[in-house]
């Protein structure tokens, strides 16, 4: 099988590249990978979605899997003759409407919420979310050995990856509250919180 993943790839810790070794490790499927926010960074939106489907006419993809996938048009997706998949993982209660416009294009989306698999409709637009979660990659986590400044460094009794989205900060104040020690990792972390 050849399979097309559309995702941001510009940092070596985004999911986008444990999904590729999954794929080629565990579905032994022909991977090619296409990051279209740093496409589109360089040379537009419009550019990006030409180049795009320059790509898709080149390596001719049994399936599109696309992360997020906000700057890739629609249309580009409806064209498409591969099975599409759109996987939007991060938690966003109720889904905002140009998510399910996309959403609605794809044969299907996915999300990592499993509390949030049903119907939505958004003026003409109707998706069925299907749960599909995050898993455990044990070929690129594994214990360390560390040390002391590492330890100081990395250490902590709570870590949290991802961004400050309103909901986890909630969470992450009261985890402050209750005296843990809290570390945070993430590219987009800005609500008065310190990235560790």
């Amino acid at each position: 099988m050849k399979i097309l993943l559309l995702a941001p790839l510009s940092e070596k810790y985004y999911t986008g590249y444990y999904l590729i070794d999954a794929l080629k490790d565990v579905a032994q499927a022909q991977v090619e990978s296409f990051d279209y926010r740093q496409r589109a960074s360089e040379v537009g939106v419009q550019h990006m979605n030409i180049l795009l489907t320059d790509f898709i006419d080149w390596f001719k993809p049994d399936l599109i899997l696309s992360m997020k996938a906000e700057l890739v048009h629609p249309e580009l997706i409806k064209q498409q003759t591969a099975i599409t998949a759109l996987w939007h993982p991060d938690y966003e209660n109720p889904l905002p409407e140009w998510l399910v416009r996309l959403a609605d294009v794809y044969d299907y989306f996915f999300t990592v919420c499993k509390g949030m698999t049903e119907e939505i409709h958004v003026g003409d637009h109707s998706i069925k979310p299907l749960w599909l979660p995050e898993a455990y990659c044990d070929f690129r986590i594994k214990p360390v050995n560390v040390s002391g400044v590492e330890k100081e460094k990395y250490g902590s009794d709570v870590a949290f990856i991802g961004t400050d989205k309103p909901r986890p900060v909630k969470v992450l104040e009261r985890v402050v509250a209750e005296g843990f020690n809290l570390k945070i990792w993430g590219a987009q972390v800005n609500n008065g919180w310190k990235n560790a």
